[in-house]
């Protein structure tokens, strides 16, 4: 097992109140913490990369007029569903 000590008082404050709202032990609540955070890493990655081909491979083929405007089908739907 690796051991990582912290040398900060304001981490070890935030890890604190964590477990003290939580009832979790500092190993699971960093443990969670952690994991969270890199879940949302990885969803701005996925969405980065979409938004990436969307710009490189999709955008680029519509006609100019209809370039940043929504669909006009979906536009005529919503006005009919308020």
């Amino acid at each position: 097992m690796r051991q990582t000590n912290v040398k900060s008082d304001r981490v070890a404050a935030l890890l604190d109140e964590l477990i003290a709202r939580t009832g979790e032990t500092k190993v699971a609540a960093l443990e969670r913490a952690l994991g969270e955070r890199l879940r949302r890493l990885d969803r701005a990655d996925r969405l980065e990369q979409a938004l990436g081909w969307l710009e490189r491979d999709v955008w680029r083929h519509l006609p100019a007029g209809l370039r940043g405007r929504a669909n006009p089908h979906a536009e005529r739907g919503a006005r009919h569903e308020g």
